[in-house]
């Protein structure tokens, strides 16, 4: 899922468009943090068809982070209690 025509991408072998660059990533993600911020202290004024819009775009968001995960193009690796951030 690409969510900017302007930022590289390769497609993983289960047809997952990924950014070419982790920067890019980052950035997806960070548009996606903000997006739910900005739901988060308007939603009150919003008409019911942008709120759905909003928490859509969010819901998509959030399936393509489970699908990079799921195609292990996105790993997770916890940390020891132990360690400090």
């Amino acid at each position: 899922m690409t969510k900017e025509k302007d930022i590289p991408t390769i497609t993983n072998r289960k047809g997952i468009e990924i950014p070419k660059y982790y920067k890019d990533f980052k950035e997806l993600v960070k548009k996606d943090r903000d997006l739910a911020e900005h739901l988060s202290m308007n939603y009150e004024e919003m008409g019911s068809e942008d709120l759905g819009a909003m928490l859509e775009l969010l819901a998509q968001g959030f399936s393509w982070i489970i699908d990079l995960l799921d195609s292990r193009d996105l790993s997770y690796k916890a940390r020891p209690k132990n360690m400090k951030k």
